[in-house]
């Protein structure tokens, strides 16, 4: 489903690819950003957001935001709903990646939409010390799908990397 920020503009994180750590990096070095107006490029280095695709057509994408998050009542009985170790972040990546596992699909559908007040429940707040507990739980949430979903998939000294360039991000 189509979630809208309060401006108007589509909130990114209802359009996502799955955070491989190539679509990660090429996020977090704005790579995306860069080239997502410049075709073939954009497949290489846009895949966290799916920049290539129309966000006016019904598509298939890997992860819709939580925000706005419909699923079949059997599916989530399947995989026991939300994974309880995610507190406010990453359950909805989480969820897309086990219903993916299932061989299912997941659609963007914008032909409905909602608005969500992004940041209104944690990383908004003038509270200093709400915004710093808020801002853990965003990058812990990195660290359990990481863990959860590619840590087996490659080596020590890949996995203590990625560990690492979480570590430093939310430092920034």
């Amino acid at each position: 489903m189509k979630v809208n920020r309060t401006d108007g503009s589509i909130d990114p994180a209802s359009h996502r690819g799955f955070p491989t750590i190539w679509n990660s990096i090429a996020y977090f070095l704005k790579l995306e950003k860069i080239f997502e107006a410049i075709p073939f490029a954009n497949k290489i280095f846009g895949g966290y957001h799916l920049v290539w695709h129309d966000l006016r057509t019904i598509h298939e994408i890997d992860s819709p935001s939580g925000a706005f998050y419909l699923s079949r009542k059997k599916t989530l009985d399947t995989l026991k709903g939300f994974d309880e170790h995610f507190f406010m972040y990453g359950e909805d990546i989480d969820l897309s990646f086990r219903i993916k596992s299932l061989g299912l699909k997941t659609l963007y559908y914008p032909l409905f939409h909602v608005t969500h007040l992004k940041y209104a429940s944690g990383l908004g707040r003038d509270n200093a010390k709400v915004q710093k507990e808020i801002k853990k739980h965003f990058y812990d949430a990195m660290k359990i799908f990481y863990k959860k979903h590619y840590e087996r998939k490659h080596s020590v000294v890949i996995n203590n990397m990625i560990y690492a360039l979480i570590d430093l991000k939310s430092k920034l």
